[in-house]
């Protein structure tokens, strides 16, 4: 269908649902509804936004290449205003539609995405980040609270005009310092400190991230999966486990500091017990600061990946970053997940992406590649001997498809032991594999497993 005949469609059916006087009492929902700019108000029922979707889809998917990029349900939103908009004053001035109305509709959607580059700040843990603030991994900045707090600003409008209290704005980095640093709780701040209390008090650091070329959700978004890989990118390079626990995004899902246990026996409670989970630190900021420093030559390909990520339209290896990136998350979540068997799948299903689907034949001939380890080099010895060929089956065969498919069911089947072995590949993998992509001159390809081996 024509854009033009889409667009009627629409106007036809917002002229039908406005018709009636209380159009959602039907469809048994609240009102959906935009007030607009003259006055009017345009309801929108289930075939009205139906029809928008398809026109608003039409536009969308003929948007030229450089256009700013939006995700397609805010443009949907922002299009359901715009048609709001167009309907109401139309109405209310008794004018008809002109001869290609939807370029109007296009020029009004387009006009309100807004281009402007965006630095999004991320509330966050990092290890040993007072001193190592400001950490520098290619475009993302990763600094303490306390120093993020030194080095932004508002704007003058904001600190003369914002909640009437121009006195306490002016100082309003003293008063949520001082508030930061109090050991007693504190319910409510002067001005402006008060706006961004909440959100830093109680994480340590702040992870910075600007985007251009995105409409403000849809870099939001990129923003965080940037912010996000970084930590876990430091945390893969650091090669604990625990590190993916401690350096993580405030709103990530994670288990709380301490862990209880109470049990029962003959009727009685014992005295309840407890331990700290992952997410306490048991290393020093000096060993921490140590390993960060031995890990400096990572820290270009780590940005490598990183810009692919925040501006893949620029970078050369579009495909590869966020494909290693991808993996990166994978293995991020296997890392952090209580379920052995539940992890391996994680974990097998990152060298997956990292191979592209290339299943056990795709996965070993990528780590062979890339690590120069023969499919019949023992890789386990003990008592259950295997070569790298098994073990590979092992995680992919026997514990990620399996474990996915439902083969495996008994909730007390032990999968430590592949976890450890799955966990010791993958990030050896992915480290050589992001070693590799940081000198690589070539195309940009599907898989790692198609790489010219490192020389």
């Amino acid at each position: 269908m024509k854009l033009a005949d889409k667009f009627n469609e629409v106007i036809e059916e917002i002229k039908l649902a406005n018709a009636d006087p209380k159009p959602w009492l039907e469809e048994g929902g609240l009102p959906d509804f935009v007030g607009t700019e003259s006055g009017i108000t345009v309801f929108f029922n289930k075939s009205t936004k139906n029809a928008l979707w398809d026109l608003s889809s039409l536009i969308f998917q003929n948007r030229p290449e450089s256009a700013v990029k939006i995700d397609k349900n805010k443009f949907y939103l922002l299009a359901r205003t715009c048609i709001a908009e167009m309907y109401s004053s139309h109405v209310a001035e008794g004018k008809s539609f002109g001869i290609k109305p939807y370029r109007d509709l296009k020029a009004a959607i387009e006009k309100r995405i807004s281009a402007r580059p965006f630095t999004h700040y991320y509330p966050a843990t990092c290890m040993a980040i007072d001193r190592l603030s400001p950490l520098v991994v290619g475009p993302v900045t990763i600094f303490s609270t306390r120093d993020w707090i030194d080095q932004v600003k508002f704007s003058e409008f904001a600190i003369d005009k914002y909640n009437d209290s121009p006195e306490a704005n002016r100082k309003w980095k003293e008063i949520l310092l001082n508030a930061i640093s109090s050991n007693s709780e504190v319910t409510e701040l002067e001005g402006l400190a008060n706006s961004l209390y909440l959100a830093v008090k109680d994480t340590p650091a702040v992870v910075k991230v600007t985007v251009d070329g995105y409409e403000q959700d849809y870099s939001r978004r990129f923003g965080k999966i940037a912010a996000k890989t970084t930590l876990d990118a430091l945390s893969l390079g650091l090669a604990s486990r625990n590190s993916f626990f401690q350096q993580t995004l405030q709103d990530e899902h994670l288990p709380p500091y301490r862990i209880h246990s109470i049990i029962e026996t003959e009727g009685n409670l014992w005295l309840p017990g407890s331990t700290f989970s992952d997410r306490f630190c048991t290393h020093s900021e000096s060993q921490i600061i140590e390993v960060i420093n031995r890990m400096n030559d990572l820290f270009g390909p780590f940005g490598n990946i990183l810009q692919g990520v925040i501006d893949p339209r620029s970078h050369r290896h579009k495909k590869l970053t966020n494909r290693w990136a991808t993996a990166l998350d994978w293995f991020a979540e296997g890392m952090r997940e209580d379920n052995d068997a539940i992890a391996v799948a994680k974990i097998g299903t990152s060298l997956d992406v990292l191979s592209n689907g290339g299943k056990c034949a795709g996965i070993l001939q990528m780590i062979s590649k890339l690590t120069g380890t023969s499919a019949d080099f023992q890789s386990v010895k003990g008592i259950r001997p295997r070569t790298l060929e098994e073990l590979i089956s092992d995680i992919y065969e026997y514990g990620r498809s399996q474990i996915l498919h439902g083969n495996h069911y008994d909730r007390m089947m032990s999968f430590d032991s592949l976890r450890t072995h799955s966990t010791f590949i993958a990030r050896a993998v992915l480290l050589e594999a992001v070693i590799l992509l940081h000198n690589y001159e070539g195309p940009d390809l599907d898989s790692f497993r198609n790489l010219p081996p490192p020389e």
